[in-house]
């Protein structure tokens, strides 16, 4: 019997607003652009914020494009990852929400998922949100860094 291999990254960031968590995942996603998929899962359209914050940064109009292109308002997120999982790209989700969204999302995900990176986006500004236990979840969690 073959068993087809599932193996599920995560991690985490920890930020206090939309503008704090776009800048923690801009050097990921740059460092990752040609090599992965990007998909966004957002309770909230992140697409005003990122604009705003891709005008004041340093980065080639070409990347600036790219990044764009990855879709910050959770339209089409679902037929996204569906048609990405054919293809032989490491695929990168990220999940911005409540508590509640983000577990719904990532149950969602490893019903469908093999191989994937997932980072959950926890606004540390939400009650329900308790950085410790958090933290004891995820073998890494991103931090702001140089672009």
């Amino acid at each position: 019997m073959i068993t087809e291999e599932r193996k599920i990254e995560k991690m985490c960031a920890l930020c206090v607003s939309d503008y704090h968590l776009e800048m923690i995942l801009l050097p990921y996603i740059k460092s990752r652009l040609n090599s992965s998929n990007f998909i966004v899962f957002t309770e909230n359209n992140l697409e005003e914020t990122l604009n705003v914050l891709l005008t004041k940064i340093n980065l080639d109009k070409d990347i600036i494009k790219r990044i764009k292109d990855i879709g910050w308002k959770n339209e089409n997120s679902v037929e996204k990852l569906e048609r990405y999982l054919s293809e032989d790209k490491e695929i990168n989700v990220i999940i911005n929400g409540d508590i509640k969204y983000i577990e719904e999302t990532n149950n969602y995900i490893r019903r469908i998922s093999k191989k994937i990176n997932i980072i959950d986006c926890y606004h540390i500004c939400d009650i329900n949100v308790d950085i410790s236990e958090i933290k004891e979840k995820y073998n890494c969690v991103l931090n702001t860094q140089k672009i």
